[in-house]
């Protein structure tokens, strides 16, 4: 019994495997995908699955994907069924709703407002999504927008704006009526032209002459800008104005200047105008700032000095140096400063064209010198037979077209220690002779930091003992050692006295 009841069971089994297999499988549904661009009213249709997928919008068999545009500016809502089959399966289905949004629901406001008191007007859209462009008219005329604003003139104007939007449909348009009144603006107060000079201004190597225009508010308006050109005073055709920062230098000549200022929230002034003539230095231009024992300086800061002279000639003031009468003479010792009305100043230069055309019998300059200026010295019979220069660091010599020039059978006396540094400087180099001085200097032949009747005795025993003279004992500075010395020597204790 028990086994015809197993070999039933198998049997239906069996039976049931057979159906099975002839049974068709169900294929997955598709997934569709429906991305929508509202503003420019597209829709990306897609389905993606097993097997062969097709795709039907409307009950229509359509591309897939599909990208697809709405006709006009309203809202349309697709039915979208997706299928995919697979051979010796049952297909599978998706359905879905893919809806484009009524642009009108999109748009936003244009508004249109009221002239301000400079005649602009803002013209905005304002909500929904940006607009591809917005046209506006002013009385028919199309009108350029800046920051939102247009500008319309005194009395009626007609405003229309329109506003396109990324789909073919276009917003309805605004139009408005504005009236602008200027309100009366009160006028800037005009500015004030000065002239100032000749200026002399002295530079380390050159100086320079010049006269100076100087531009001012009225106290009113202190805070207007200035404009101001130079120009032909017949010919207003081809002004170029300039924003004033500062005063004006010019050179010698005639001249034609126009001016005019503007204050915030002021219309701007008249214009005012002056011919001027710039005129050349004056016979005699004095150069100095204070003199001393002899000695003229002009301040270099507020607590440095520069060594120059008293003045310079007219002619003078253009580039080519001429001998003047207002000179140095003899020995010119530099001291290393100066007192002048309580205060006091280092010495540490010598301005342009100080010692030019000058007789100086010798020249000591201190150890605070840094630099010479131009047309000083030029290698002529006229300057120094010999220098002293006790500055450790060689001063910086003008040395271009206008510079200095040495080598007429001068002795430059430095110290010990920057020997070396004097005879490879480009300048300093060109010296006859270049040698160590002791104590005072040329002519202190003991050492002992005085130049007296001492020296002349020991120049004298130096004289009787012969042999290697030291190059300190050339008072004189041709080179030798010889009783020439002692009578230079003389004579400097003689200039001294």
């Amino acid at each position: 019994m028990k086994r015809i009841l197993l070999s039933l069971i198998l049997l239906f089994a069996a039976t049931a495997a057979i159906r099975a297999q002839d049974q068709p499988v169900q294929t997955e549904p598709p997934v569709i995908v429906c991305d929508v661009d509202a503003w420019f009213g597209v829709a990306n249709i897609s389905a993606y699955g097993e097997g062969e997928i097709h795709l039907y919008v409307d009950g229509n068999e359509v591309e897939n994907p599909l990208s697809i545009a709405s006709p006009d500016c309203f809202g349309w809502t697709m039915d979208v069924v997706a299928m995919a089959h697979v051979d010796g399966q049952i297909d599978g289905y998706a359905t879905a709703v893919c809806t484009i949004p009524d642009a009108r629901l999109l748009m936003g406001e244009i508004v249109i407002g009221d002239p301000n008191e400079n005649g602009e007007v803002f013209v905005a859209y304002i909500g929904g999504n940006e607009p591809v462009s917005i046209y506006v008219t002013v009385n028919g005329v199309e009108a350029q927008v800046v920051n939102n604003y247009v500008t319309v003139g005194e009395g009626e104007s007609v405003i229309d704006v329109t506003v396109s939007g990324g789909r073919t449909c276009q917003m309805e348009g605004q139009s408005k009526t504005v009236t602008y009144t200027p309100f009366p603006i009160e006028q800037t107060a005009a500015p004030v032209i000065t002239v100032q000079g000749p200026n002399i201004d002295l530079y380390p190597d050159v100086f320079d002459v010049f006269t100076t225009v100087f531009i001012e508010n009225a106290v009113e308006d202190s805070y207007a800008d200035i404009y101001y050109a130079i120009t032909n005073q017949w010919d207003d055709e081809y002004v170029n104005w300039m924003i004033y920062d500062g005063p004006i230098t010019f050179s010698p000549g005639e001249y034609f200047i126009k001016a005019y200022a503007v204050a915030p929230g002021k219309a701007p002034s008249e214009v005012v105008n002056i011919t001027f003539s710039a005129m050349p230095v004056p016979e005699l231009v004095y150069l100095y700032d204070f003199i001393v024992d002899g000695i003229y300086y002009r301040y270099r800061g507020s607590d440095e000095v520069w060594v120059t002279t008293e003045g310079l000639e007219s002619h003078d003031y253009n580039p080519w140096p001429h001998p003047h009468s207002l000179c140095y003479s003899g020995d010119v010792v530099i001291p290393e400063s100066v007192e002048y009305e309580g205060k006091t100043y280092r010495v540490t230069g010598i301005y342009h064209e100080a010692f030019w055309g000058c007789k100086v019998t010798s020249l000591d300059l201190p150890s605070t010198m840094t630099e010479i200026g131009e047309w000083n010295f030029n290698n002529s019979p006229d300057d120094p037979k010999y220098f002293v220069c006790r500055a450790i660091t060689p001063p910086r010599v003008a040395e271009n077209y206008y510079g200095n020039h040495f080598g007429n059978g001068q002795t430059l006396f430095v110290p010990a220690e920057s020997l070396q540094a004097y005879r490879v400087h480009s300048v300093w180099k060109n010296f006859g002779r270049i040698v160590p001085f002791l104590g005072a200097g040329p002519g202190d032949v003991n050492g002992d930091g005085h130049v007296n009747i001492s020296d002349v005795t020991g120049l004298i025993n130096v004289l009787l003992k012969g042999g290697d003279l030291p190059a300190y004992c050339d008072v004189n500075g041709d080179g030798q050692v010889t009783i020439s010395d002692v009578t230079a020597l003389i004579n400097m204790l003689l200039r001294q006295n």
